[in-house]
């Protein structure tokens, strides 16, 4: 699944959190970043995910889908 190095040191670092109405991602001090369709997030900031977006870690992106 991890095609980079990099992207998997950053996958420890990300939390993804479910409820029953939306999609949150939190960078926890990644050494690499995360981006949300190009906008750097803050580190330890509930940041909202909707369908189409673009979540990039490291230097891997995922187009975000979600089913309702």
């Amino acid at each position: 699944l991890l095609a980079s190095s990099a992207a998997s040191d950053v996958y420890k670092r990300q939390v993804i959190e479910v409820t029953n109405t939306e999609v949150y991602v939190t960078d926890n001090n990644s050494r690499n970043f995360t981006y949300i369709n190009g906008n750097r997030l803050f580190p330890n900031n509930k940041n909202i995910l909707v369908d189409g977006d673009e979540l990039t870690l490291a230097d891997q992106k995922f187009e975000v889908s979600i089913c309702r």
